[in-house]
């Protein structure tokens, strides 16, 4: 996780264990529940899967670990 994430969590990752045939929606579904305060933060992040941006529904194999990117803004 980075940025806002880290700071509504209070660490810099967490695992998190899901059913066989799970998407990235279910491991957001299952972050969401870890850190309810942050539920509108992960609305509108960004995941990867190692160099690549995935869809929510992309179906998980294993053990990947998905990076969290939140939004950043400036001027």
């Amino acid at each position: 996780m980075n940025g806002v994430l880290c700071r509504l969590a209070g660490v810099q990752s967490l695992t998190v264990d899901l059913k066989d045939f799970a998407t990235v929606a279910d491991a957001m579904a299952a972050v969401e529940e870890r850190i309810p305060n942050a539920a509108d933060r992960l609305e509108v992040t960004a995941i990867a899967i190692g160099d690549s941006l995935v869809h929510r529904n992309t179906s998980l194999m294993g053990d990947e670990v998905l990076v969290l990117i939140p939004p950043v803004s400036g001027g």
